[in-house]
């Protein structure tokens, strides 16, 4: 009896050590996995942290990026804008540069305009009031020969003694050869050499009278 009481007892203890052994054993793997699940938490927690700072990077990233194109594209409006704004400024004065050419070039055809006939003027004026002898030298020197021929005949029939007779009849010679009749030219530069020998128009008539022979000749 006192034998099975001793194995009895011996199988309680054993339970019982068994049991707590277990707990024991349990205890130590649930505050190990409480352990793991915290550390597991934890590294959940610092990585939710990090990506809501590479978030909040970002964004803030994203935000200076949209800044800068902003700030190139109310650039690049304004560079538009002065570009715009040379080009008309340019136009204008091309226009204002032409329009002030025309404005100079009209009053400088006005100015010749208004010169040429004073001169004009003038120049009736003149020959109004200059005598036969005068405005047959200005119809000379203007190469109007038949005028002059006409004006220094005039002169030569009311001043046939006058002090610019030798002058007139050598001028007279000398339209006649601008319009090539030598025949008359040579009577005249012939006159001048007879009547006025000593008069410097006769060295000028021989010339021109030497110039008629020789063409003659050829």
């Amino acid at each position: 009896m006192r034998n099975k009481l001793k194995v009895l007892c011996l199988m309680v203890l054993v339970v019982l050590v068994t049991g707590c052994l277990r707990t024991r054993s349990d205890i130590k793997a649930s505050e190990e996995r409480k352990k793991f699940e915290s550390n597991v938490m934890r590294l959940q927690a610092d990585r939710g942290v990090q990506f809501q700072e590479l978030q909040d990077q970002l964004a803030q990233y994203q935000g200076r990026i949209e800044v800068l194109e902003s700030d190139v594209n109310r650039m690049k409006l304004a560079e538009e804008e002065r570009a715009k704004s040379f080009e008309l400024e340019k136009a204008l004065q091309e226009d204002k540069q032409k329009a002030l050419i025309e404005a100079i070039q009209k009053l400088e055809n006005e100015v010749t305009s208004l010169k040429s006939s004073r001169s004009k003027k003038k120049k009736a004026k003149t020959q109004k009031k200059g005598g036969p002898f005068t405005r047959a030298t200005a119809e000379f020197k203007s190469k109007n020969w038949k005028q002059a021929i006409d004006l220094y005949d005039r002169y030569r029939s009311k001043w046939p003694k006058g002090s610019r007779y030798p002058e007139a009849t050598y001028k007279m010679g000398v339209s006649f050869q601008e319009l090539k009749m030598y025949d008359e030219a040579e009577l005249f530069y012939s006159e001048v050499i007879q009547k006025f020998p000593k008069d410097k128009h006769a060295k000028k008539s021989k010339y021109r009278l030497s110039k008629i022979k020789k063409r003659r000749k050829k």
